[in-house]
């Protein structure tokens, strides 16, 4: 077995931690500077302009939020959100991606926990990845993908949108991708979903499906990747006109 994606990886780990102790660094500089009053302005200012994307499953979130990226010269953070909470806080990786978006149980939590000390609760998951959006959004300008990152930010600096299809037609896309048939795409598509919504319930209080909670809906069965990107640069681009 060839060592590059164990190399690879530790690379990886290692810009993730010093891209952790910058974010960790800059938020304590922006802290010590509020309390000693130099910088005399609202909180919200020490946050740089943000969009985040919320989506359901199989309308291409990922894709969508690195073109928009490159367009922006912004950074993505969607899975990478993941790496920098294991390097900070010291925990399994695979025990963050087990309660990443997933539905809770209480019940298992439990017992998980009891079983190896080592578990993440999804409870303890959340309250990570809050503190980690926070200090990458005061960092810099960042394209955040799900995990309900636009209920964390102060929504004067940013902007929300939801990807939204129907099932049949998202399961159509997810069979071919991953080489599945309809009903096992369908099931898959119905789980992930359930996980995502249950999870912003849960912690934000918030129905992710409620089109109030953002600046612009896009409906990926009529409107394409690259349209859907040139929809989304303008309006992040006329909001900060607008500030």
């Amino acid at each position: 077995m060839s060592a590059r994606p164990t190399e690879e990886r530790r690379i990886l780990e290692r810009a993730a931690e010093r891209k952790m102790k910058l974010w960790t660094l800059e938020g304590e500089v922006a802290r010590r500077l509020q309390r000693e009053g130099r910088k005399k302005r609202p909180l919200a200012q020490y946050f740089s302009p943000w969009l985040a994307i919320s989506r359901q499953s199989g309308t291409d979130g990922s894709a969508l939020a690195r073109r928009v990226a490159d367009e922006l010269g912004w950074e993505v953070l969607d899975r990478e959100l993941l790496s920098f909470m294991a390097r900070r806080y010291q925990l399994p990786r695979r025990m963050l991606e087990l309660v990443d978006e997933t539905t809770a149980n209480w019940i298992h939590e439990i017992f998980a926990k009891w079983l190896d000390q080592r578990s993440v609760t999804q409870t303890e998951y959340a309250v990570h990845l809050a503190r980690i959006i926070l200090l990458a959004a005061q960092h810099s300008s960042a394209v955040f993908v799900g995990r309900g990152a636009q209920f964390l930010l102060p929504p004067d600096r940013g902007t929300a949108i939801r990807l939204v299809g129907d099932i049949e037609v998202r399961a159509a896309r997810v069979a071919k991708r991953h080489d599945l048939t309809l009903r096992e795409a369908r099931r898959k598509l119905r789980q992930t979903d359930r996980g995502r919504d249950d999870f912003v319930r849960r912690y934000y209080d918030r129905d992710a499906d409620d089109p109030l909670h953002y600046d612009l809906v896009i409906q990926r069965d009529r409107v394409g990747i690259e349209e859907a990107a040139s929809l989304v640069v303008s309006v992040v681009r006329g909001r900060a006109k607008t500030d």
